[in-house]
């Protein structure tokens, strides 16, 4: 049975003014999730820094094929179209460190900019409407299963992770936005390839950073 096994990147450097590499605990994160991953298998990931970084650690003796693909989508481009004063990330980190708790003061910001580029009434403001995004995620994950004959890797961020549950699942958009919040930096997202409706067969999981690494999991 051919499976696609999406790994969410390890832990990002979140409030840092790069945010597109891996933590300390990023990096402990994409090392330990090594253990838990098919030997052999095809190794693709998308082409941002924590992507790659995380593949290398995950997968040290398999090469990544780079994909753009399976990129997130640009979250500074949809949080601009909800509040065009915190469009950079300077700004951004800027407000988030004058709130008293910063990580849920983003959390709240994110969803609501979250909620109005997914529900289709702002398609024009974004440079990637969310039927776009979904539908270039879809390529992606369809490619790959049309032409895996063995076990596939794909080291990618929660939303095109989310997508690909969504789309398989046929979920509503409040759903899927539950699901990819609570996708855990390096989890395992599998599914099998080996019919033509592409099946889940497991979400989201993380045992590989529990016990004795309680402190591994984590969501941003």
């Amino acid at each position: 049975m051919a499976k696609v096994i999406l790994v969410r990147h390890g832990q990002a450097s979140f409030g840092a003014q790069d945010y597109d590499r891996l933590s300390d605990t990023g990096k402990r994160q994409a090392a330990l999730t090594r253990s838990v991953l098919p030997a052999g298998a095809r190794v693709v990931c998308g082409t941002m820094r924590r992507h790659q970084q995380t593949a290398h650690r995950a997968t040290p003796d398999a090469p990544p094929e780079l994909d753009p693909d399976w990129n997130e989508f640009d979250y500074l481009d949809v949080i601009r179209a909800r509040r065009p004063d915190l469009g950079t990330q300077a700004a951004l980190i800027g407000s988030m460190h004058r709130e008293a708790d910063p990580k849920r003061a983003f959390q709240t910001l994110y969803a609501q900019a979250m909620d109005r580029w997914a529900c289709g009434d702002h398609d024009h403001d974004y440079a990637e409407s969310r039927p776009a995004f979904c539908a270039r995620v879809a390529r992606a994950f369809r490619q790959l299963s049309e032409t895996s004959d063995r076990p596939t890797v794909v080291v990618t961020s929660g939303g095109p992770i989310a997508a690909v549950t969504q789309s398989i699942l046929s979920l509503s958009e409040p759903i899927t936005r539950q699901i990819e919040f609570t996708l855990a930096n390096a989890s395992l997202t599998t599914f099998s390839v080996s019919s033509r409706s592409p099946r889940l067969i497991s979400l989201n999981s993380f045992t590989h950073l529990e016990a004795p690494h309680h402190d591994l999991v984590t969501y941003r």
